[in-house]
């Protein structure tokens, strides 16, 4: 078996996500590619078409994305986690401003800053989306991991599909 080695992003071509690449749905509906390949996988019967390829690869390479973001509380390590306060009924406040290394004081530092209550914290991961329910919430979760990847404000498919290439 060959691995799969894209050399163009994946566009859907029909349906709501008409003329979304892939590599945009990481940002914008990440939920939904992790649906679409748990359902590929229950439906395929060994062989693969090329989007159920291209959705494994995505992911795969998402998962391997190591942010470039210097901790701000330190400012040695790149920033391993980010840091939410709120709740689901009332929403969430976070941004990349509450970003840490994995560096265990860092952490505490960012932990005071929470006055009187204590912040969550999560990986800068595309999985960190899924933790939130609410659209725009999961909408803030990939403007931090944009910001610490150091992407681009307009994400076009040529420069999240090189990002993802890297």
């Amino acid at each position: 078996m060959t691995a799969y080695n894209p050399c163009a992003p994946y566009v859907i071509e029909s349906g709501k996500k008409k003329g979304k690449s892939i590599e945009q749905l990481m940002f914008t509906d990440y939920g939904w590619l992790v649906f679409m390949k748990n359902l590929l996988n229950e439906k395929s019967a060994g062989a693969k078409n090329k989007l159920h390829k291209h959705i494994e690869w995505v992911l795969a390479q998402g998962s391997s994305r190591i942010p470039k973001m210097i901790c701000p509380q330190c400012n040695k390590k790149t920033v391993s986690f980010f840091s939410y306060l709120g709740s689901e009924r009332f929403g969430y406040s976070m941004s990349a401003a509450y970003t840490c290394c994995d560096d265990k004081e860092c952490v505490s530092r960012l932990s005071a800053q929470g006055i009187e209550k204590v912040p969550t914290f999560l990986p800068i991961t595309f999985s960190s989306i899924t933790h939130f329910n609410n659209k725009q919430d999961q909408k803030r979760v990939a403007e931090i991991l944009k910001h610490c990847f150091g992407l681009p404000k307009r994400l076009t498919k040529e420069v999240l599909f090189t990002f993802f290439s890297e």
